[in-house]
């Protein structure tokens, strides 16, 4: 301990932080006498996360599903698992962005985008109203921009669009699939 309160253990040991007061509280523990090393996060007595030697975050899990796969994050619970991303904005209107998931790669090394699943707002949204819609982008060969190539709107419509095509799916390509009734335009396809 230096006297700007820092902290160093240089041996392989083990730390942990805890309220001595509650032995079922939170702590955190590393231990660097295991090989890989781990880190564990408890609350209320249990272990909530892990970050375990091959740097994966483990959550509601003491141990990975895979071991052999590139996955950087896994998730359980004995009463299935939801992730939830969310605006916290009381004023959402039409094309307000909701979430996102993008995916990169850092080949040739320059980190480009391949592929984009994003969920906007597809009308104003209110208390009583949330309308939105689901889109796939993908890049284009010789490109690093991902365009649109799949939509799902508040309706339930759906577009698919073909080629290296720019810009949004027109509303007039969507398609309505409860009455199988289609529409297009000279620049989208629909199904």
């Amino acid at each position: 301990l230096d006297v700007g309160g820092n902290v160093a253990i240089r041996a392989a040991a083990q730390l942990q932080l805890f309220n001595t007061d509650n032995s079922s509280g939170a702590s955190i523990q590393a231990d660097g006498a295991t090989s890989p090393a781990e880190m564990t996060f408890n609350t209320d007595g249990s272990e909530a996360m892990r970050i375990n030697g091959q740097r994966r975050v483990l959550i509601g899990l003491t141990s990975q599903v895979l071991d052999t796969s590139p996955t950087k994050l896994q998730i359980g619970a004995s009463t299935g698992v939801g992730v939830i991303l969310y605006r916290d904005d009381t004023s959402v209107n039409t094309n307000n962005n909701i979430g996102l998931l993008r995916y990169y790669s850092n080949a040739g090394g320059v980190k480009s985008e391949h592929a984009r699943i994003q969920v906007e707002a597809d009308d104003t949204s209110g208390a009583t109203s949330a309308p939105g819609r689901i889109t796939f982008l993908t890049t284009p060969t010789n490109s690093t921009s991902p365009v649109e190539r799949l939509r799902i709107d508040n309706e339930g419509r759906i577009a698919v669009r073909g080629g290296d095509g720019g810009g949004t799916i027109p509303s007039a390509a969507l398609l309505s699939v409860g009455g199988l009734s289609t529409a297009s335009s000279s620049t989208g396809r629909a199904i």
